[in-house]
């Protein structure tokens, strides 16, 4: 009886750790996501200037403006603030270097959902 009960236990423990080895061990692609822009800005400003890649269905935008840290963390680690609207950025690469400077912010998609492909001094 007691035999059986320990068993039970081996076997209840082996089950946990199963399951917590494929949360902790399965792979994930890292998206860097960029929040849309805020106070109802549309898509049309002038500043952002499109450029669509040959052969795919994403288009490649270039954002301006001063990358800063973010304001507000549940919108985005970083921020680019331009004259007409702050976009948040959640990403989970460097760019401690370009802190408060002037930059490119090149996204893909539009600006209500896309990806961040990087930001590069201006």
């Amino acid at each position: 009886m007691a035999m059986q009960k320990n068993t039970q236990y081996i076997i209840g423990g082996i089950v946990i750790l199963i399951i917590a080895g494929f949360f902790l061990f399965r792979t994930t692609p890292i998206n860097d996501n960029v929040s849309p822009p805020q106070d109802g800005q549309s898509a049309d400003q002038p500043q952002d200037k499109t450029e669509d890649e040959p052969g795919e269905n994403t288009s490649l935008r270039i954002m301006e403006g001063i990358i800063k840290i973010s304001d507000d963390l549940k919108k985005g680690n970083l921020m680019l603030v331009s004259p007409d609207r702050t976009t948040y950025i959640f990403t989970s690469r460097d760019y401690s270097n370009l802190l408060d400077k002037e930059v490119k912010l090149e996204i893909e998609g539009d600006l209500e959902n896309f990806t961040l492909i990087d930001i590069i001094a201006k």
